[in-house]
């Protein structure tokens, strides 16, 4: 499932110009053995952070990003992402960083993000969202 979602990521997000695509152009390999650039994986082959900022990634972020369910840290600052923030994104269980901060994205911040008990940093200033950050309902996530 993680490396599905990877290669959603990529071709969603414009693959080939990527600054970096080491590994990512190589789809038959495994991203944790072969070292997929900006992915790092636990010891159980689960991807447990993803950092590419500054990678010329554009497009929309697709939804299949929110399968990756042993993510603890999202980086896609400083790109081109365009469109909402998929509602399956913000709620990977063990998300703490979150930084999509300085690109194109839009829309309403999904309300399920208040409420994701594990988040510490978020970063989305330099978009064009609309409206304010939701209001956590569990009592729990970013009102905590």
């Amino acid at each position: 499932a993680d490396k599905s979602a990877l290669l959603d990521l990529y071709l969603a997000a414009g693959g080939a110009p990527w600054v970096i695509t080491r590994g990512w152009d190589t789809p038959d390999s495994d991203p944790c053995l072969f070292v997929w650039y900006g992915v790092t994986c636990d010891d159980a082959g689960r991807v447990v952070g993803l950092a590419l900022p500054r990678n010329n990634l554009t497009g929309p972020l697709p939804p299949s990003v929110g399968q990756l369910a042993s993510l603890r840290t999202l980086d896609l600052s400083e790109n081109f992402l365009r469109g909402a923030v998929p509602p399956p994104l913000v709620r990977i269980p063990r998300l703490r960083t979150l930084d999509l901060s300085r690109n194109l994205l839009s829309g309403h911040i999904p309300p399920a993000l208040a409420d994701s008990r594990e988040l510490e940093t978020l970063r989305l200033s330099g978009n064009f969202f609309s409206g304010s950050l939701p209001a956590p309902t569990t009592g729990g996530g970013l009102g905590r």
